[in-house]
């Protein structure tokens, strides 16, 4: 059995670069989770983990808010990556939504921004090849055609 390098880390190789990657407690401090009256789903839960499970449903493809809070029930390697506790309930769809709308496109800007100012020097860069594509439309070299010319 494989077990993750550190302890409560995702197996999956992607997840665990991308986990290891963000900056929680800066995304914490950004942006505090508020508390909304009645919302009792996801109570415990930070901005971190919130911006974890939007960023799994983009690396995975799960598609909907729906599809993402079944498989966050039911694989446990994405709950380590969203950092949420074993018997800790999955947010409810409706609860993700209400946090990308608090989130925003403002947020999401500033936190992309923030990982690229950090990741992009401790990346090593190949030497990049370019390719230019011709889709140039061009008659067929044809001698023989099947169809008869009605004129």
């Amino acid at each position: 059995m494989n077990f993750p390098a550190r302890i409560n880390e995702p197996e999956d190789p992607v997840l665990r670069r991308i986990s290891r990657a963000l900056p929680d407690a800066w995304i914490d401090d950004q942006w505090p989770m508020r508390r909304t009256p009645g919302v009792t789903r996801w109570k415990e839960s930070r901005t971190s983990q919130g911006v974890r499970l939007h960023l799994l449903t983009l690396i995975k493809g799960l598609g909907s808010f729906n599809a993402a809070c079944r498989e966050v029930a039911r694989h446990t390697d994405f709950r380590r990556f969203c950092r949420m506790k074993p018997g800790a309930p999955s947010p409810s769809p409706g609860t993700l939504s209400k946090f990308r709308a608090e989130f925003g496109v403002d947020g999401w800007r500033r936190l992309l921004f923030f990982l690229t100012t950090l990741l992009i020097p401790s990346v090593k860069l190949s030497p990049v090849g370019v390719c230019v594509v011709d889709s140039t439309d061009l008659p067929a070299a044809v001698r023989h055609t099947w169809k008869k010319k009605t004129m």
